[in-house]
């Protein structure tokens, strides 16, 4: 959770899990020190080895914002477990993965029990103005230009989802997505606009995604969802998702990018959908690749025959 401001106090939060209390840390003591507590009494607290931070975050562990770097805390051991070099302003936890949001670009963290349990996995150009997880595997996020992106676990690049212009403001919050309408709720963090906007992202594509990861995968029951996603950015992710994790025959069944099943049908040496593939091609120059593509393909696979049926045009 983001911290929240209290007077001159910051706060950051950590649901354990749907049994255990909420905890809070609390930034005090001219912002040197931090207090844990569970809404009845202080359970400890702690002096921050950078001496005064500008703020804090919680998630899986505490975060102390400095200008040039960052501090992260056990939450029960209250010791200092890494120091990373960052002017981030902002931290968003999913489990073991942690979205650092900087003035200048985005990084990817994956946290693991060891001396340095952070390790940066990916550096991302984009700037996250607000984001929010949907899922522990989904993380959608604005930039200040009101673009909107999603990311997903197992893929390296964020794609574009839409653009949000119903605001007047670029101060944007993502607030929750509410998974029975599908969608996210959007408002203009300085409340100046008392209105909602609500975003449609499919659960369906989580729901895929999730089983993916699981490595439990259906076939028909994945594509099955990307059908029902009727998200044209979300589906290819979902097939190069699968085409990550070594199902190529489901991301070719999935696909709807005729350039994408071309490349993932010689990838499985199914030549004949290669070729009708390439035949949906407009003519010109790309479908005259393709069929060259196709040529050398043909060749090393000592099918003559196929080599030299294909078109020269």
């Amino acid at each position: 959770l983001s911290p929240v401001c209290l007077g001159s106090l910051r706060r950051a939060a950590k649901k354990l899990n749907s049994t255990t209390p909420l905890v809070i840390a609390v930034l005090a003591l001219k912002k040197r020190q931090i207090s844990v507590h569970n809404f009845q009494s202080k359970l400890r607290e702690f002096d921050l080895q950078g001496g005064s931070c500008t703020k804090i975050t919680g998630g899986k562990l505490i975060t102390a914002f400095y200008d040039d770097h960052l501090e992260f805390y056990d939450w029960d051991s209250m010791q200092l477990v890494q120091t990373v070099d960052s002017q981030a302003n902002n931290t968003y936890w999913s489990h073991d993965l942690l979205i650092l949001a900087a003035s200048h670009s985005t990084y990817l963290l994956k946290y693991t029990e060891g001396d340095e349990p952070l390790s940066l996995r990916h550096e991302e150009p984009l700037v996250v103005a607000s984001g929010l997880w949907l899922s522990p595997d989904v993380f959608v996020f604005l930039t200040p230009h009101k673009r909107l992106y999603a990311w997903t676990r197992g893929l390296r690049e964020s794609v574009r989802i839409g653009t949000v212009d119903d605001f007047e403001s670029s101060k944007l919050l993502l607030q929750q997505y509410m998974a029975k309408k599908e969608c996210i709720i959007i408002t203009d963090y300085t409340l100046r606009e008392t209105k909602m906007v609500a975003f449609h992202i499919p659960y369906s594509y989580l729901e895929a995604v999730a089983m993916v990861h699981s490595g439990e995968v259906d076939d028909d029951e994945i594509f099955e969802l990307a059908s029902k996603s009727g998200n044209k950015v979300l589906r290819s992710n979902l097939a190069r998702l699968c085409e990550e994790n070594d199902y190529v025959d489901l991301a070719l069944r999935i696909s709807s990018d005729m350039d994408y099943k071309f490349s993932l049908a010689l990838k499985l040496d199914r030549l004949q959908d290669a070729m009708q593939y390439a035949a949906e091609t407009p003519a010109g120059r790309h479908r005259k690749s393709k069929y060259r593509l196709l040529t050398y393909k043909a060749l090393l696979n000592a099918d003559l025959d196929l080599a030299v049926d294909w078109p020269l045009v």
